[in-house]
């Protein structure tokens, strides 16, 4: 990876809920997390690694899900700025409040 420049920055929609989440995944669960922020989002945010990385469906067909034991870390690519979103870290995501994501 040192090679290859990281082609998008990587943000978190809102730093407090994801640190709070973050802290609560055991340790294996927050090495594979910030493994795939450092290695994976910078560089193929969109090449999707089945069965713990997937493109979400319908209403959320614009969010990527990375599933960490019963954690999902939850993403969105934003091409025209070249950035990934963190939207969502945790046991399941209340899809009520997504409808303000990308929107």
């Amino acid at each position: 990876m040192d090679s290859e420049a990281a082609r998008y920055s990587v943000e978190v929609w809102d730093w407090d809920d994801y640190w709070a989440a973050f802290e609560a995944l055991p340790e294996a669960q927050q090495v594979r997390v910030s493994e795939l922020m450092a290695n994976h989002l910078p560089f193929r945010p969109n090449q999707m690694r089945p069965p713990l990385l997937k493109q979400l469906h319908g209403t959320h067909s614009h969010l990527k899900q990375f599933e960490c034991g019963s954690h999902r870390l939850i993403y969105e690519v934003l091409e025209d700025e070249a950035k990934v979103r963190v939207v969502f870290l945790g046991l399941h995501p209340p899809w009520e409040k997504r409808a303000k994501v990308g929107g």
